[in-house]
């Protein structure tokens, strides 16, 4: 693998290196967007598919690290209560159309990649994007429906009572605004927002997009313009005895993420201004400022753009940055934050006093 290495200085100049790149504003204008930092392992890999190519080979005639190394990236984890994890060492088990797959995707900055191995057929595919709009997943799964046309399972056909509930026939107004409100996952603290719009449900995941369901059953939609292969569905399930009215999103053939209903709390112009100030913490240097601007909370981070945060639940706001939390001491005067994100859990925050 001669054309592969970390930089472990991003000053270094990488001969035919792939510059990245981030479509922004209204115009969708192309800008730069690149890394500027020397962390290696997780992130600064350079790269070709040549030489992914040769390091897929490895796994099937062992010369780097040798069969014990192979074993161990490919040992997945589990938990303490013996459930068994999709994730190994870096690498992710699952399946595509019925097919065995170990595959891994990343993004930094304005890079996407994807390289997904198909064990059984001794096939695989890497995808390097330098464009932080693409779908390298969907791709690899485009030349996979090409090169494994005879070997993939066709989707097994929908039992009656499915093929009532997926009816083409459009939902309601009414039966929409019955699935509108916030759903919050306990396990990872995230929260989705769903509401009609022109007569169509969206879904707001706390980022920068807002996007259409499309019905596909009485309680079952499909995320709108995904691309083939990352189709994501969410499943509205009402209120039981034993569980509250809920919202299922799956990926795939993963296991759906459980949202449950939560009674959502539109802070008054008083109580946003009460959130208003500086926040530290003990582990980084930099500070977070919460700004009131144009009517909304924004959260403000060191060398960033203000960025939006949208109420939820009482003292609780959701933006692109993940979930953010903020405390009260006995008085009950807002004296911090804590902020829960992708890879972050219980990242406190105080309240600077000056």
């Amino acid at each position: 693998m001669t054309h592969t290495h970390f930089r472990d200085d991003h000053a270094e100049v990488v001969k035919h290196n792939a510059l990245g790149y981030q479509q922004e504003g209204r115009d969708k204008l192309f800008r730069l967007s690149v890394t500027n930092f020397d962390t290696v392992g997780a992130t600064s890999l350079h790269t070709t598919v040549e030489d992914l190519q040769l390091w897929d080979e490895n796994f099937y005639h062992p010369r780097v690290g040798g069969p014990a190394f192979l074993q161990q990236m490919l040992e997945r984890g589990k938990l303490n209560s013996g459930e068994q994890l999709d994730y190994a060492f870096g690498l992710v088990f699952g399946k595509y159309k019925g097919l065995p797959i170990v595959d891994h995707a990343g993004g930094d900055a304005g890079y996407r990649s994807d390289m997904t191995r198909f064990p059984e057929q001794h096939f695989s595919a890497a995808v390097l994007c330098n464009s932080g709009d693409t779908s390298p997943t969907g791709l690899v799964h485009q030349v996979a429906d090409i090169v494994l046309a005879k070997d993939l399972k066709k989707p097994e056909p929908p039992m009656v009572k499915d093929l009532v509930k997926s009816s083409e026939v459009p939902l309601t107004t009414q039966q929409m605004e019955a699935f509108a409100g916030i759903y919050w996952n306990r396990e990872d603290d995230e929260f989705l927002r769903t509401f009609l719009k022109d007569g169509k449900l969206e879904i707001d995941p706390g980022g920068e997009e807002v996007y259409a369901l499309n019905p596909v059953g009485e309680t079952r939609f499909h995320i709108a313009d995904v691309p083939s292969g990352d189709e994501v569905e969410i499943r509205f399930m009402k209120a039981t005895s034993e569980k509250p009215r809920r919202l299922e999103r799956s990926f795939g053939d993963q296991k759906p993420s459980v949202y449950e209903f939560a009674v959502g709390f539109p802070p008054n112009g008083t109580e946003l201004a009460e959130s208003v100030g500086a926040y530290v913490s003990e582990e980084i240097d930099p500070v977070y400022r919460i700004i009131l601007q144009d009517g909304s909370l924004r959260l403000v981070p060191l060398k960033h753009q203000a960025e939006a945060l949208r109420p939820t639940v009482r003292d609780v706001f959701s933006g692109y940055i993940g979930t953010v939390r903020f405390t009260r001491d006995a008085n009950q005067h807002i004296s911090g934050l804590v902020l829960n994100t992708g890879r972050i859990r219980n990242f406190r925050f105080a309240r600077r006093s000056d």
